[in-house]
């Protein structure tokens, strides 16, 4: 498993500090996402309740890679033809969309993550701050 170290942006810089040894191993074609967090406030300054959080953090479709199963992107739906190699959508440590309501809800101590098959990653991009949830 290739696990992603740093976070290129620092989002994550007030958010729980994942432990890499105590992570779930994506299994086959899975990826492992860390949702991007959410704010304390509304922009009206209303602070959320937690169960809004937690909600609009496993709703949000921007996420960071964390790791990549053994068998990501090596299907032939990732070949633009027979011979040639498979492209892969992403990498450790890209920041990525995923559909609303893909994958599989994780918590490890204390920090939202989600289990989702390679082929529910829809986009990269390159800064998640830059543009607005779908939710």
């Amino acid at each position: 498993m290739t696990t992603a170290t740093i976070d290129k942006l620092d989002i994550f810089k007030d958010e729980i500090e994942l432990d890499e040894t105590i992570l779930p191993q994506p299994q086959l074609w899975r990826v492992l996402l860390r949702p991007m967090p959410h704010k304390e406030k509304s922009a009206g300054g209303v602070y959320l309740a937690d169960e809004t959080k937690e909600a609009d953090t496993y709703n949000d479709s921007r996420a960071l890679v964390i790791a990549l199963g053994p068998l990501c992107y090596t299907g032939d739906k990732f070949r633009p033809h027979p011979e040639a190699q498979p492209i892969p959508a992403c990498q450790v440590g890209d920041w990525v969309t995923v559909g609303k309501y893909a994958g599989q809800s994780v918590t490890v101590n204390g920090a939202k993550l989600l289990l989702v098959n390679d082929d529910n990653i829809t986009s990269v991009i390159p800064d998640p701050r830059a543009m607005k949830a779908y939710v």
